[in-house]
């Protein structure tokens, strides 16, 4: 089965590139003003004798908790950091999905050498037209394509699709809502068709 032969049933499925962003809870937000107010913010840099900008290493304050001699207040202090430490990492985690990408080159007319990128997962989602794919490019920027053009193309060469990779990079690697791109120069589609449908 070949990517045309696809389409028809890709157009139905499910796949979509989605940007999970991580979430910020209220409760924290309100106990480090809390502790801005009340002056205790970097209490526990202090009690160690270690840099505000430097961070207290784990090892550390899991050794302090085994000291019968510090006070419940510091207890407490060094527990909600550890804690802290434990969301943080649950939240980076889940923040970062990773994002299919692949690059194509023209092989002839007026566009002969041009690449676009071209994400795959999202072909059939709501992200885009019906039977397109979603692109990007230095010319127009996010866009649109169909299967008839991706088949037109060809693969580019690590050479030709560096800088635009370098650029995509900046798009989509930073901020909230980052992804980490993953670059498939020989796309599987029939994988693609099957994951839609929930097959392993």
């Amino acid at each position: 089965m070949n990517i045309e032969q696809v389409s028809a049933s890709l157009s139905n499925s499910n796949i979509a590139h989605t940007l999970v962003s991580a979430k910020k809870t209220k409760w924290i937000q309100d106990v480090s003003k809390e502790m801005d107010e009340s002056g205790t913010k970097g209490a526990l840099h202090r009690y160690f004798k270690i840099p505000e900008d430097e961070t207290i290493p784990l090892s550390t304050l899991k050794d302090a908790l085994k000291n019968p001699k510090i006070s419940e207040k510091t207890r407490k202090r060094i527990q909600f950091a550890l804690n802290m430490r434990k969301i943080n990492k649950k939240v980076t985690a889940k923040a970062v999905e990773k994002c299919m990408v692949t690059f194509r080159a023209e092989e002839s007319g007026e566009f002969k050498g041009q690449v676009t990128a071209v994400f795959p997962e999202t072909y059939g989602s709501s992200e885009v037209s019906p039977h397109m794919v979603m692109t990007y490019s230095r010319m127009d920027q996010h866009g649109e394509a169909s299967l008839r053009w991706y088949n037109a193309t060809r693969p580019a060469k690590l050479e030709e699709y560096a800088d635009l990779l370098k650029e995509l990079r900046g798009i989509y690697e930073h901020g909230k809502n980052a992804v980490k791109l993953v670059v498939d120069q020989k796309v599987n589609w029939n994988k693609l068709l099957l994951k839609s449908h929930g097959a392993k």
